[in-house]
């Protein structure tokens, strides 16, 4: 066993005893949504943490492998995503006759309106 194995065989076990003790203080569920996110992204972040450790330990090479198809797929899909993001349907326009805040304010008044008007005809006398 080389001294590279050793390291990841003493971090997987560090992670492994500290693991169930971090999960304790995280398992409860918060009011405000941006707490909750962020403890479950811990939790996320440190499950990963462990699997790519075990990984490192068991079989690296698929793991490796793994990631390398996932990231060459997600590069070869992702343009493709942001074009098809971008034909979004857009926010529906705001009901005239009324502005919000965060609308442009509307210079234009209702004398500005163009309507087609019969033509006047001016008696001749």
């Amino acid at each position: 066993m080389t001294s590279d194995d050793q390291q990841l065989l003493l971090a997987l076990y560090e992670v492994e005893s500290a693991r169930p003790q971090i999960l304790s203080y995280l398992d409860r569920t918060y009011e405000d949504p941006a707490i909750q996110h962020c403890v479950n992204q811990a939790k996320h972040h440190l499950k990963l943490v462990h699997e790519f450790l075990e990984g490192a330990v068991l079989d690296p090479q698929r793991h490796y492998d793994d990631d390398r198809t996932f990231y060459r797929t997600l590069w070869r899909v992702l343009p493709l995503m942001t074009l098809l993001q971008s034909f979004e349907s857009q926010p529906p326009d705001p009901v005239e006759g009324g502005s919000s805040p965060d609308s442009p304010l509307s210079t234009q008044s209702s004398q500005d309106t163009f309507e087609l008007a019969a033509p006047s005809h001016q008696s001749e006398s």
